[in-house]
Parts: C-alpha cells; structure tokens; sequence
C-alpha cells in the first residue's frame, strides 16, 4: 500500500495491533457465553482500514482527507483500572451471566496483559488514524 509522501504505509492498525482491545478479544474463545453482536455497539475493527476511512470522509463531503497512524500507549495503574475501562467501553462484559464467570474472564484477562505490566501499571500499546482534510470538496 503506498503511503503519503512516498512512504511505503505498514498494516493499518486493526485488534492485534492494540493489545488494550485485543486481550478481551482473544478471552472470548474461553468465555461460555458471548452476546450476539448489536448494530448499536461500537465495533472498532471497520475502522481498522484507512480506505473505509478515506471514503467515509469522501461521501461526507470533504477534500481528499491526509490519514496518518498515530501509535500510543494506554496506561493504567493497575489491573482494576483496565478492567473497570474495559467494562465501561465494553457492556458485554458487564452483561456476563454470574460472578463467577465475570472472575473467570478478569482474571483471563489479568493473564494476557501481564507482559505489558511495568512495575504497578500497565502500558499496553495501541495504534489509530489520525484524519485531517479540507473543509468540504467543493
């Protein structure tokens, strides 16, 4: 894929380059139980590539848009404040059916994040776009 500037674009950031969404990701396949997914929940993956986002910018009617990764680093201080996030951004696993498997999936997940522990805190590593475009094509 040919990037602006005559760069050479890497893979456009999808689940396995953010480890802050893929660990719950890849908890799933342990889960007894997984909610049918929902138009209405936010699903990051489509947005994984940079021509959606080009052409959702396109049919808005915008100018030829300049999409640039950013990588970034999420930061919590501990695992109790990833998983509070997760639930926050995440209703499925607040809608787990019992305590005991909200456990079994926390602690699922304290497991795959456990190589991006720095002392206390995690530091999991994450990639988006960055847009930027005139103001309408016309």
């Amino acid at each position: 894929m040919h990037a602006p500037r005559g760069g050479v674009a890497r893979r456009p950031p999808g689940v396995e380059r953010n480890a802050w969404s893929e660990a719950p990701a890849g908890s799933s396949c342990s889960w007894s139980w997984s909610p049918p997914r929902s138009r209405r929940r936010p699903d990051p993956s489509p947005w994984a590539d940079p021509e959606r986002v080009r052409g959702l910018v396109l049919g808005a009617g915008f100018g030829e848009p300049l999409v640039e990764e950013l990588e970034l680093t999420w930061r919590y201080p501990d695992s109790d404040r990833y998983w509070e996030t997760l639930v926050d951004l995440s209703p499925a696993l607040a809608d787990l059916p019992s305590a005991a498997e909200r456990r079994s999936v926390r602690e699922a997940l304290r497991e795959r994040v456990a190589p991006f522990r720095v002392g206390a805190e995690y530091e999991l590593p994450g990639v988006t776009f960055c847009v930027s475009t005139d103001a309408s094509a016309s």
